[in-house]
């Protein structure tokens, strides 16, 4: 595996890989820092977690380009619980009073054994 995209077009790498017969693995990771580092260990992790069974599978040789996961605000939400607080925040709807809604059970716990009611 590399994150040299171009390896395959060094004539004496790429004679190598074909030799020996091995998957070549590559990916692309863009920038610096924890974003650029976050995004590759995503790549990675996730590629593989997708490519690993084709690869067993396989009969022969394959490349691999794996396919960035990027790190952009589409893979989070963000909310404001004063101005936006989601159904299940304390005091939704009036401050200083408590939410209707109640902390969920633990499966198969009654309240009194809850870590909240210690017995």
């Amino acid at each position: 595996m590399t994150a040299d995209l171009n390896q395959l077009y060094h004539e004496n790498e790429c004679k190598l890989i074909r030799k020996h017969g091995f998957h070549h693995v590559r990916f692309q990771q863009v920038g610096t820092g924890a974003a650029a580092t976050a995004s590759a260990i995503a790549t990675v992790v996730v590629g593989l977690t997708a490519a690993l069974p084709e690869l067993e599978a396989a009969c022969g040789q394959r490349l691999v380009l794996l396919k960035s996961v990027r790190s952009n605000k589409s893979q989070f939400e963000i909310v404001d619980p004063v101005v936006n607080p989601p159904p299940y925040w304390p005091g939704r709807g009036q401050p200083g009073k408590p939410s209707a809604r109640q902390t969920p059970r633990q499966r198969g716990k009654t309240p009194t054994e809850s870590p909240r009611h210690p017995r």
